[in-house]
């Protein structure tokens, strides 16, 4: 009995410790030197306080986040060990609240805040301060296996030789209800107060803590290793969901994604020193993607091609005349309000759907629209850079503008205060149109016509010069004709179409060997020749375009009457035609019958050609008769017969 009542004890207690789990939503750790030695440490855990009925975290859990653990690392080191009790918790309201927005659940957001302090004597070693909780949000979507992962969150100082130091700090994060297919855009910079240059990426989760183990307190030993999560599919640490983008100077967030779902986001601040990351404190967040019924949403239009070559920094950009022309593609608003943000200004605003607003100066600006519905209104903002620069975009073209050959382009751009950081090409023709990133993009276009070419520059600073060119694009269908049988001797004249200038050669059949024969565009043949030849045309025109043709003369000794034995009228360009072919002999008719003796096709011009119709309806797959009449150089009339093997 003993032993069932401990059985039962263990496994209550190991449900408490996973009921313990799932309910950080956030967490992070920064410091600041305040006396010789002497530093301030702050963690900050945001944790999801709504009911376990509703999906949040066991209250038990909300409950033994206090004390918190610390330990610390004199490089590799064990060096000391703390509990710290904290010094507030608030729950934080929803910043963005309204009733625009239905949506299923209500975030409950709680702000936990330690403040410490802890001195350090001089070290050639890094400290680490570390910190490590368990555990992540069951709803998580992006990593494998998030209700058994916790977080670490740690600072690391300085090493004496290297001087002085305190972390940047990161702006508060607020609580937000995030739908579907609506763009957000967070500013998460961070200030740092020794002036340090500062850069943001989205980078690894470092883990600690696990249900079993939920809030480590290392007392010994060595500082251990980080390890990492699993991503989901394609995602990464880098891309952790779709739709996601960090400005790497600014450190504005855009999240705009389709899919629903909690993600877990990794964002790292590094301090810069002498051209040198010294430092990095990294915010670990969870972002709720859910579905909503939005009545009212505002959008403010990006320009796609802006937003490319800026590298998603800024919706906008403007670098020419500090002049924007706004797009408003908000719904279900029936007024707007917009706020440029420039600061000291009170006729900085405009209640027109579009308006067009120019900048007083160059700088950084934070544009806000609210959209008014009937009960209710949305609000959404968005940061621009105007910058002043002179851009300059041009373009040449190598190649022969014509269809199936490839044409080089060559981008040339110029920026007087900047470097050109990226180049967007866009060829657009009424059948197709193609896009390209490079600087020097080559095509071979499949059709003819006009080809509208447009050509964006940008420099680092996102902005953009636009230089556009049409150009025509031929193409040259050079047609020889027609395939002919004659007796040695007789003259014959070749003709040809489609081009402006031609050259013909010719050789023996089923050899490589070419002669050059005439420039003239229909050449007649009085050599005397014996066998089967093919005269090769080439015809070009005044863009370089060439196209090419062949026929076939066959010289024979004897008189000869020719009927090819098949053909396939398919309208695959290959034996399509069906015609008779004389030497010595003057044609009085050529006729075809089909199995039951009724005649298919009639002709007296041995240049008209049958393409297997009878009374405009395509004949089967058959065999069929022919019977041919002509006069020999004697003025007798002969009768000739074969049989044809119609394919489809």
């Amino acid at each position: 009995m003993l032993k069932i009542i401990y059985f039962l004890l263990f496994v209550f207690l190991l449900l408490s410790s996973k009921l313990q789990a799932s309910h950080l939503i956030a967490g992070e750790m920064t410091y600041k030197l305040v006396g010789p030695n002497q530093y301030e440490f702050t963690v900050y855990y945001y944790r999801d306080c709504r009911p376990p009925s509703q999906g949040g975290g066991n209250i038990n859990a909300l409950v033994e986040d206090e004390p918190l653990f610390i330990s610390i690392f004199d490089g590799n080191n064990f060096f000391k060990a703390d509990s710290i009790i904290s010094n507030e918790t608030v729950i934080l309201p929803i910043v963005n609240s309204n009733n625009c927005i239905s949506s299923s659940q209500q975030p409950c957001l709680s702000r936990m805040k330690f403040v410490f302090q802890e001195n350090l004597p001089p070290s050639n070693n890094e400290y680490t301060i570390l910190n490590q909780r368990c555990c992540m949000g069951t709803s998580i979507v992006n990593i494998i296996n998030p209700s058994n992962l916790g977080n670490s969150f740690y600072c690391k100082i300085l090493p004496q030789n290297l001087g002085l130091n305190s972390s940047a700090v990161f702006r508060p994060f607020n609580n937000e209800i995030l739908c579907v297919n609506k763009k957000y855009s967070f500013d998460v910079s961070a200030s740092d107060p020794d002036g340090d240059s500062l850069s943001y990426a989205l980078c690894d989760v470092d883990l600690g803590g696990d249900p079993n183990t939920p809030k480590p307190s290392i007392t010994s030993g060595n500082l251990p290793n980080f390890t990492h999560p699993i991503y989901t599919g394609s995602l990464s640490a880098a891309i952790p969901m779709t739709g996601i983008s960090l400005d790497a100077e600014t450190g504005m967030l855009n999240i705009n994604t389709s899919l629903q779902g909690s993600y877990i986001v990794s964002i790292c601040c590094n301090e810069w020193r002498g051209g040198v990351i010294i430092n990095t404190i990294k915010r670990i967040c969870t972002y709720t993607i859910q579905n909503c019924n939005l009545s009212v949403s505002a959008s403010i239009g990006c320009d796609p091609t802006i937003q490319l070559g800026n590298f998603g920094k800024t919706c906008l950009a403007n670098c020419k005349d500090r002049t924007i022309a706004f797009k408003n593609n908000s719904t279900g608003a029936i007024s707007y309000h917009w706020d440029f943000g420039v600061l000291g200004l009170k006729n900085d605003t405009s209640n027109l759907k579009d308006p067009v607003f120019s900048y007083p100066a160059k700088g950084r600006y934070k544009v806000s629209l609210k959209c008014f519905g009937t009960n209710c209104s949305d609000s959404i903002s968005e940061f621009i850079n105007i910058d002043e620069d002179i851009l300059s975009a041009d373009f040449t073209v190598d190649g022969n503008l014509c269809i199936g050959d490839y044409i080089q382009f060559n981008g040339l751009g110029a920026s007087s205060s900047d470097m050109v950081a990226a180049y967007h090409w866009s060829f657009t023709n009424p059948k197709y149109q193609l896009q390209s990133d490079i600087i020097n993009p080559y095509y071979a276009f499949q059709h003819d016509g006009i080809l509208q070419v447009k050509m964006n520059v940008f420099n680092s600073k996102g902005c953009y010069a636009l230089a556009e060119k049409e150009l025509n694009l031929t193409s040259l269908n050079v047609k020889a004709f027609g395939d002919t049988i004659l007796p040695k001797g007789i003259a014959v004249k070749l003709y040809a179409t489609g081009a402006e200038t031609y050259h013909w050669d010719y050789g023996l059949k089923n050899s490589n060997t070419k002669l050059p024969f005439s420039d003239l565009q229909n050449p007649t043949v009085t050599k005397n020749l014996e066998g089967d030849y093919i005269f090769y045309v080439t015809g070009s025109n005044f863009d370089g375009c060439i196209g090419k043709d062949s026929l076939s003369l066959i010289y024979s000794i004897d008189s000869k009457v020719f009927v090819p034995n098949a053909f396939s009228p398919n309208n695959d360009g290959l034996n399509d035609r069906l015609k008779i072919s004389l030497s010595g002999y003057d044609l009085v008719y050529f006729k075809i019958y089909n199995r039951r003796g009724q005649e298919v096709f009639y002709t007296n011009d041995v240049n008209i050609e049958w393409d297997g119709r009878y009374k405009g309806g395509e004949l089967g797959i058959d065999t069929y008769y022919w019977v041919a009449s002509a006069i020999d150089l004697n003025d007798k009339i002969q009768i000739f017969k074969g049989d044809i093997i119609l394919i489809r």
